[in-house]
């Protein structure tokens, strides 16, 4: 992070900037820059088998004003029906496991009794069926109504360059994320300065009571911070970086974690080349407005879920499926089961079913983009191939948004950017059926032409 800070009379100089122009594309800039990326970043130990997974449901029990939407006691069924779907990860959001916009004044892990027994009678047996099951935290937030405010958290705050607590509000978007609420009704959010050491044994502590209460993996919610704090009674340099601190207590957290439960991990939202170290699978809102394909071609070992509401989102579906991101998925803003729409349920188990079937040449190779791959269609269609070493994988994903779309597509592959030669491919397809496919002969390779339906997902097989 550069922000370099000058006290009165101060210089600074930046370090040195290096221009290499090149007459390559986007690739060319792309390949220096995970050639740099080698000699430094590692990838985090996510268990091989998450990357073959369609994705995890999220379901709200209560929401954070406390509205129940889940029976604790319905949690044992919903798993069944998400099992059916080929889902093996449930997230499970709580008011109990936040303090941030928060009905009441509770910290974490506390509801009454008797609920909080219930909840962890339900994830036993949620466990018991195979299924992952994480909750979303938030550790860096909380509100100076809460009591962890005075117990802990205001010794603990950010502060600006004058000693001010530094406020950090998000209540006009609270549950509905519709701006119902006023200043006249702020709760005094504040960000937690995550270089303090308190702060971080506190966070590890409470990853500690999060597994040790049956949640297996763990969603941490906004596990960076961009800003800087100046408050010099909490050990660190004035100011402090406080992205700095938050990757010195993620990776022992995310370490955690992976010690309890070989099959567990952590999903953090909006990925950063630090804390992409640790954090095993990515959430991001933003994905549809973004350059996925250039964030999944620089780190392909970082795995990043794609935001899928049933309501909303069943264009953008093929697209995340072709990139090999999970699927985040949820219903009506996470109030309902996947039973509430059949259509969906469906459609998501046919995908893990593809997904399963094709995923040592697919997920389980390197992520390649377009290179050497030229797709021609007149509706829009996702394309993203994978080299598995003997195989490539090309998967498909129509897009459409309207109710037309589908037809034929045509793949034009370069086989010599390979270095080898490919004479035969087969089509995978949702139900399960596999077509041999007809390569026709190209000056550089070979071409193919697939048909796909209107929301299909397809994967080619070239060996």
């Amino acid at each position: 992070m550069h922000q370099p800070f000058l006290h009165p009379g101060d210089t600074w100089t930046s370090d040195p900037v290096g221009i290499a122009p090149h007459d390559g594309d986007w690739y060319a800039t792309a390949d220096r820059l995970r050639a740099w990326l080698a000699t430094w970043w590692t990838p985090p130990q996510t268990p091989p088998e998450l990357k073959t997974h369609i994705g995890y449901f999220n379901l709200y029990a209560r929401d954070f004003m406390g509205r129940e939407y889940t029976k604790l006691v319905d949690l044992p069924g919903i798993a069944d029906d998400l099992l059916a779907c080929g889902i093996w990860d449930l997230c499970l959001w709580d008011m109990s496991m936040a303090t941030y916009l928060r009905a009441g004044t509770g910290d974490f892990l506390e509801d009454t009794p008797e609920r909080m027994a219930e909840m962890s009678a339900a994830l036993a047996a949620v466990r018991e069926k195979g299924l992952q099951v994480s909750t979303l935290v938030n550790y860096r937030l909380t509100t100076a109504k809460n009591r962890s405010w005075a117990e802990r958290a205001e010794g603990q705050v950010m502060k600006t360059y004058h000693g001010a607590t530094r406020y950090e509000n998000w209540s006009t978007c609270r549950g509905s994320f519709g701006a119902f609420l006023n200043s006249h009704l702020d709760e005094g959010g504040g960000s937690l300065c995550q270089n303090h050491p308190g702060f971080q044994q506190w966070a590890l502590d409470l990853t500690d009571r999060l597994l040790d209460f049956g949640f297996t993996s763990l969603f941490i919610d906004q596990p960076f911070e961009s800003s800087v704090c100046f408050d010099p009674d909490h050990g660190h340099p004035v100011p402090g970086y406080g992205h700095a601190g938050a990757v010195e207590w993620v990776s022992p957290a995310a370490a955690k974690v992976h010690a309890h439960d070989a099959s567990a991990y952590t999903i953090g939202e909006n990925a950063d080349i630090f804390t992409s170290q640790y954090i095993d699978l990515w959430w991001d809102w933003q994905w549809a407005s973004k350059r996925a394909d250039v964030f999944r071609y620089i780190l392909p070992e970082s795995l990043q879920s794609w935001i899928l509401d049933a309501y909303e989102h069943q264009h953008e579906v093929g697209k995340a499926f072709a990139l090999g991101f999970l699927l985040s998925l949820n219903v009506r803003g996470l109030e309902l089961p996947i039973t509430a729409e059949p259509d969906v349920a469906a459609r998501i188990k046919r995908l893990a079913g593809l997904r399963a079937r094709t995923a040592a040449f697919t997920v389980c190779g390197r992520f390649a983009d377009q290179r050497g791959l030229k797709v021609e269609s007149e509706s829009p269609v996702a394309a993203y191939l994978y080299d598995a070493g003997e195989a490539l994988g090309i998967i498909l994903g129509e897009r459409s948004d309207n109710e037309c779309g589908g037809g034929e597509i045509t793949l034009v592959l370069d086989t010599a950017h390979y270095g080898r030669q490919f004479t035969s491919a087969r089509l995978h397809r949702e139900d399960g059926s596999i077509t041999l496919l007809q390569p026709a002969a190209t000056d550089t390779g070979i071409s193919l032409i697939v048909p796909l339906s209107r929301w299909e997902c397809a994967v080619v097989e070239v060996r």
